[in-house]
This record gives C-alpha cells, structure tokens and sequence, in this order.
C-alpha cells in the first residue's frame, strides 16, 4: 500500500513512496530506504541515505515497525524527506506553474539547481559559509548571518498568518519587492523592539542574500537595491581621555567582568581587533634583543600583517593571564565571543559610569590616544593596525585640541627665526583651539 499525499490542483498527480531496496543488502544485510517520487505518471526514485534489516521494515505502511531507537531514527529521517519533497512540490507549483518529479529528485538531492526561495538560500549560503570559518570566514560572522535567517523565517511566518512553531512556506526570490524589505524592518522595529543599529545589520545580511540570488542569475535585478536603510545615530569612535580613564581605574570585584575590562584594555595599547586578539598565541610574539616584545600577526579580515609594540600595560596584561594559557604556541587569551563581550560592555558601562564600550571603540582608542595623539605619524599608525590604505587610518584617527596646539607651537619654534619680517601684516585675532577631526 502506497502512502501518498494528495495535492488540491487536478491537473497534477503527486505521490510520494518509500519502500526497502532489498536485492542491495550491505555486509550487515541491511539494505537502502528509497524514495519514489511519482508526479503525473512520471517516477523518480533515489535514496534517502537511511538502511533497514528486512525483518523491521513495514512494507504497507511505509517505514519501519515498532519504537525502537533503530525505527525511531529511520521514521524521522522519512518524515523528514517527506516534508521536504512536498515542500519542494509546493514551492514549484506556484513559482512555475509546473513540476516534474526529476525536478523535485533534483532539488531534493541538490543536483543542478539553484535555491529559488529565501530561507532555502539563506540555507545554503550559510553551509557553504561554515565550510569556510576558520579558513578565511569567523564563526561570528556565521552567527550574524543565522540570526538574521531566524528573524526573517520570523517575518514571513507572520506574512503568512501562521503562528510559532506552526508550517509556513517560504517566499519564492522572484517575489521579492522593495516592500519585503521595508515591511521586514517594520517587524523589527515593532514585533521585536529592535535598535536601528540591529535593523541595519540585519538589513544588510538580507541584501547580501538577495544579491546573491541576482550574481547566481536566480533573479534578474536586486528587488531591493533602491532601498536606503535608516540609519542610526552617529556615536563617538573612541572615549574622552577622562572616560578612559574611569575604564582603567574602576575597581571591579567580579572576575569575568574584570577579564574582560583588560582585554578592552589589550586591546586599546596594541590596536588588535576583536578576532585578531583571539587568534593571538605564542608564535606571534617576537622578542628583539633590546628586550622589547612586539605583535606580528596577520589581520584576519585584510590579511595585511600588523606590527605592533608591546607596551607595559599591555605586558602586565598578559603577565596577569600568564597561567590560564599552557605551551609556548597556545591562545595568549581565551577571548569570548562578541555576544558575550557586549553582555560584559553593559556591566562596564554601569561600573565605569561610561556611556558606551564597544570592543571596536579600543582601535579608536589606540588610534587617537595611544599613537597619533602622543606624535606617531599617520603611516606608521596605519603598519601597526594592520590597513590596506591610509585613508582607512583617517577614518580611525581624531586628532584633539592639545596635539593640535602642540604641533603649532614646535612649528613657531622651528620657523620663528626664519620670518622676522612682519611689516605690513595684519595682526591675527586668537580663535582659539577647537577639536579637529581628520577625515
């Protein structure tokens, strides 16, 4: 007896069959769960990757017989390839109007086709992105991107009226319009109470899954490319020096928090970004003969390598952590991930009397404190935080009031004795000394 599932459109005639390969017995005499796919009179079969002894197996119904942990796992792997090719079944009958059962054994199998659905894309984005972390991709960055899948899964289940945990389907890409997007961030903003630094982020990993779809040629154009996202609020790139100075001599009882607060510190003395100061172990220590410890690691976004001086403070950090690490070439520090850092920031900010720590604030730190401020030029600023170009240094740099001042002051010693003559010039009024962003 076949177990078939019906479909409403009459033109079309869908059934799905699973039976036991039995003339294919393996050494053990278990043999392959198949699965038939039957569409209109046409069959395809292929295996679902499950095997079965012949003694469980149910031929009527189906699946394998009884409770066991062995039935268990071969009835959910069924259930599982069921619901998959109906999916699948589905989601061509109202993108295409069409389906065939080679079609749907294609897709199931992932044999030349493309995903035609977000969710599905999203997907298959995001293993082939696994693949990848610890190569050239983080795990992070993996993590934003199944957290934006979730909260989109999310805005279409309620597109769709159903409610949590309930089926939903997904929307086909070539359905997509500027209002998906739009009515995606409203959901954010209301259902899910979300900022507008988290609604951007979570738009931008949408658009880079759209776009996608477009360079694979599954769409023609990006549905959303006329979209411009709010933006927020423009926050401070780096702390006040007073700021700084409440992080530094705060006095903090808890020991993770206090962990945290000197890897922000780390951090702020040598210019490492958040990944970079994971990666961070023995062999990137180099020890010169005048006694000096420096950084050599590569960037892990850019690739480009960062050569970076030890200063005390940042010895006496790693100095202070010296036991929590084995092995010349083991992991300087056991750096939390970023979730779990921003749960420490919050703590931070309420003990320092701080408005906001973020660990990128740190390289803005050492850009405008550490380095430019005390007189290191621009270029060698950029070596040791590890740019490709000096206008992203720029963007990090701010120079304040006093260096400003500072470097006027040895520019009229240095050319004082060279202009003396001063007939005919008007006197300049004192305007004073204002904060100078470079850009």
């Amino acid at each position: 007896m076949k177990t078939t599932d019906k479909q409403k459109p009459a033109r079309s005639t869908f059934a799905v069959l699973f039976f036991l390969n039995t003339s294919k017995p393996n050494r053990e005499g278990l043999c392959p769960v198949i699965c038939r796919v039957s569409v209109d009179g046409e069959q395809r079969a292929f295996s679902i990757k499950q095997t079965c002894t012949p003694a469980l197996w149910n031929p009527q119904a189906g699946r394998a017989r009884g409770k066991s942990r062995e039935a268990n796992g071969i009835n959910h792997a069924i259930d599982a390839a069921r619901k998959e090719i109906v999916a699948i079944y589905e989601r061509y009958l109202m993108s295409r109007g069409y389906v065939s059962a080679e079609l749907i054994v294609n897709t199931a199998k992932g044999v030349g086709c493309r995903q035609t659905t977000l969710l599905a894309l999203f997907d298959e984005h995001n293993r082939e992105y696994e693949k990848r972390v610890g190569v050239d991709r983080d795990r992070e960055s993996l993590n934003c991107y199944e957290r934006t899948r979730r909260e989109v899964a999310g805005y279409i289940r309620l597109r769709s009226g159903r409610h949590e945990g309930e089926e939903f389907v997904d929307i086909p890409l070539s359905e997509l319009k500027k209002e998906f997007i739009e009515g995606f961030e409203f959901f954010l903003r209301t259902d899910k109470r979300r900022g507008k630094k988290n609604i951007l982020n979570h738009s931008t990993y949408l658009k880079k899954i759209v776009r996608l779809a477009v360079s694979q040629g599954t769409i023609h154009f990006d549905p959303f490319g006329s979209h411009i996202p709010e933006q927020p609020k423009s926050k401070p790139r780096h702390h006040r020096a007073d700021e700084l100075e409440h992080i530094m001599t705060t006095p903090i009882t808890d020991d993770k928090t206090r962990f945290v607060r000197d890897l922000f510190l780390f951090s702020t003395f040598t210019g490492l970004a958040h990944i970079d100061l994971r990666n961070l172990s023995g062999e990137h220590l180099r020890h010169e003969a005048g006694g000096s410890t420096w950084i050599h690691i590569k960037r892990q976004k850019t690739g480009v390598e960062s050569n970076v001086k030890l200063l005390p403070q940042a010895i006496a950090i790693m100095e202070k952590y010296r036991n929590r690490r084995t092995g010349a070439d083991s992991r300087i520090f056991d750096v939390p991930g970023r979730s779990m850092m921003c749960h420490y920031f919050r703590k931070l900010e309420k003990l320092c009397n701080v408005p906001l720590i973020t660990f990128h604030m740190a390289r803005h730190n050492f850009a405008t404190h550490i380095t430019l401020s005390q007189g290191m030029p621009l270029v060698t600023v950029s070596r040791m935080m590890g740019h490709t170009s000096i206008q992203t240094t720029q963007i990090y740099a701010k120079i304040v009031g006093s260096k400003l001042k500072e470097d006027m002051t040895a520019l009229g010693a240095r050319i004082g004795g060279k202009y003396t003559s001063t007939a005919g010039v008007a006197a300049i009024p004192d305007i004073g000394i204002m904060e100078v962003a470079v850009q």
